[in-house]
């Protein structure tokens, strides 16, 4: 995203005000969103019903080694 530099006037050269503060607000709500991911990245747990299954098995296991989240795996274990 191009930055712009705000002249003595108080307005960026090439935009006005109005514009400033949408870009002010985007990059708010991009900073808010980027730490929420990483929060999400580091912190999340997951559940997963019917693990022993054939595609639950393959989200645990790529959950299990390609990320540090925390995993529960609920499955009643019957054929059917």
């Amino acid at each position: 995203m191009k930055k712009y530099f705000p002249n003595a006037t108080g307005t960026a050269a090439g935009i006005g005000k109005h514009q400033l503060e949408i870009n002010h607000k985007l990059q708010f709500k991009l900073h808010w969103l980027e730490t929420f991911l990483e929060y999400i990245k580091n912190y999340m747990n997951f559940i997963i019903t019917g693990g022993a299954g054939f595609i639950g098995s393959a989200v645990i296991r790529y959950l299990a080694t390609k990320t540090n989240h925390q995993i529960l795996n609920i499955d009643k274990l019957t054929y059917g």
